[in-house]
């Protein structure tokens, strides 16, 4: 199985050699890459797919609630089985932030299926003042 999605090998190809790295990091940085495409993808500006991407956070962002962060952690697993085919077992977990109340954070454990093997991998999310989502491996 490849190491990256089909553009990745794309671009790469040109440059006439591998990124350096093993095979397993770069198989998690091109997830860390995908899951950051679709987490700053509105819903609706798929034009092929309505669904792919983030509903509006704006309510969520600005303090309506934990119910509505429980629902978060569960449209982001959702979207990520859905439009990422490479993970199993997605939890994701609301993280407070005390010094930063207007960011959100969340915890995402899932398992990479990378060549028959199942490995696990732990992201975390942080969605800024400014509406962008950062993903970072840990």
């Amino acid at each position: 199985m490849r190491t990256e999605r089909l553009l990745e090998r794309i671009q790469s190809s040109g440059l006439g050699r591998q990124p350096p790295g093993s095979d397993v990091a770069r198989f998690t940085a091109s997830v860390a890459r995908y899951l950051s495409l679709m987490l700053n993808t509105q819903q609706g500006d798929a034009q092929t797919v309505q669904d792919f991407g983030m509903p509006d956070l704006n309510h969520i962002r600005f303090g309506e609630g934990l119910e509505d962060l429980r629902g978060l952690e569960r449209v982001i697993a959702d979207r990520i089985l859905k439009y990422e085919p490479r993970v199993q077992q997605v939890q994701v977990a609301f993280v407070p932030q005390e010094a930063d109340p207007l960011s959100l954070m969340f915890r995402i454990n899932l398992n990479l299926v990378y060549q028959q093997r199942v490995v696990p991998v732990v992201f975390e999310t942080i969605l800024d003042a400014d509406g962008r989502i950062s993903v970072m491996g840990t």
